[in-house]
């Protein structure tokens, strides 16, 4: 098994700040799964699922 870079498998390290209480909010969500998965993973689902809402034409929540 050879060890490929990040570009090489098509994927990019991201760094992003998010607040703490978020944080804190993912976290107990991911917890209380019957099989909990990594952060990296929930936000990766989390921003799958909006994607797919802004290619359907859904509004951003809190918004008309």
């Amino acid at each position: 098994m050879t060890d490929r870079s990040a570009s090489e498998n098509g994927k990019k390290p991201v760094t992003i700040r998010v607040p703490e209480p978020l944080l804190d909010e993912i976290d107990e969500c991911i917890q209380k799964l019957k099989v909990p998965i990594s952060r990296n993973t929930w936000l990766l689902e989390a921003a799958v699922e909006k994607l797919h809402r802004v290619q359907k034409g859904e509004p951003r929540d809190g918004t008309k």
